[in-house]
């Protein structure tokens, strides 16, 4: 089911997305690939449980990092993850259509991160509990652009000295 505001933005999508969560993944792997191929070397000096204990936790860290930096700063600023903008996708809000703040973005990750985590522990799977509840879509760039230059049409023209 499709909410309002994604039936104002029919373009089909599927591929892009597809094409934008490889390349985001990729973006928040590759960190954490180095920090393991950087800790390979340390197994003699820290010893074989230490470097176990660093080899799980640090890569897992990093992933951590890139994916908030990634997901939450960067698309906060942008309005799109860079493997959002090289399919030509934006993020917005399902309920009104806006695009989502930092602040929204990063209670957004928080939950997806650990809801996500306690289903693979608790349930041993890493879907949600809550159901397929869709807060954000990601919608082409050029639609969102044809949508607010029809609307912008419709209000009329801007004369001289008047304020919108």
């Amino acid at each position: 089911m499709t909410s309002p505001v994604e039936q104002q933005y029919p373009s089909p999508k599927a591929l892009r997305r597809l094409v934008a969560a490889v390349v985001d993944i990729a973006l928040h792997l590759a960190p954490a690939v180095a920090a393991m191929a950087a800790l390979d070397s340390t197994g003699r000096i820290l010893g074989p449980l230490a470097a176990f204990a660093a080899a799980f936790v640090l890569p897992v860290a990093v992933y951590a990092a890139a994916s908030f930096i990634h997901r939450v700063v960067y698309q906060g600023r942008t309005h799109a993850t860079i493997g959002k903008q090289l399919s030509g996708l934006r993020l917005i809000r399902t309920d009104n259509g806006t695009y989502p703040t930092a602040r929204f973005l990063a209670l957004w990750w928080l939950k997806a991160g650990v809801g996500a985590a306690m289903d693979a522990v608790f349930s041993g799977t890493a879907s949600s509990s809550e159901g397929n509840t869709q807060v954000v879509t990601a919608v082409r760039g050029c639609d969102i652009d044809a949508l607010h230059a029809a609307e912008t049409l419709a209000a009329g023209p801007i004369r001289a000295g008047e304020t919108t």
